[in-house]
């Protein structure tokens, strides 16, 4: 069986993904399991990551359970939700939390909002052609009541005295 934890590391050394040039600074991940203390880190240096191995000082550390990190790397949790929840402790530089972000994958069932919508064309470009019919359906309804004063997107203004109204 493959240790998720080592293998996303690999990853990120293999590919070594583009961050935004702003985040300088390195990052030490102290991690908790059965078998003590693992240390992990990354070093971001103008767009560029790289990884190391010891527990040397850093920017920023960021202690948690082995568990938990397993959990990070594979997209079955965010860092500030954990942050949030005191599951993991961060000292240091904050903002480095985001750069640590923007390398962790997301959700196993995310998908990418352009593909998303690509895969969706069809569904939508169907729903375009009965749009005709529900306009007519619309104005075979009557009037519509006039606005409140606060305008078209604003609540609807009192019923007359002959009118129920529903909120």
């Amino acid at each position: 069986m493959t240790d998720p934890i080592a293998a996303f590391f690999a990853r990120l050394d293999a590919t070594a993904p583009p961050v935004p040039p702003k985040y300088h600074g390195s990052v030490r991940f102290d991690l908790a399991g059965d078998d003590g203390t693992e240390h992990w880190g990354l070093i971001f240096d103008n767009g560029r990551v790289r990884l190391f191995r010891s527990d040397q000082d850093a920017d920023c550390v960021v202690r948690t359970s082995r568990q938990l990190f397993e959990g990070l790397t594979s997209g079955q949790g965010g860092i500030y939700a954990a942050l949030l929840r005191n599951r993991i402790s961060v000292e240091g530089d904050l903002t480095l939390l985001t750069a640590i972000r923007m390398l962790l994958p997301g959700p196993p069932s995310a998908h990418h909002p352009v593909e998303w919508a690509r895969s969706h064309r069809l569904r939508r470009d169907g729903e375009a052609q009965r749009e005709p019919a529900m306009a007519s359906r619309a104005e075979s309804a009557g009037p519509a009541r006039p606005a409140g004063p606060a305008g078209p997107a604003g609540p609807a203004s009192p019923p007359a005295a002959t009118e129920r109204w529903i909120p």
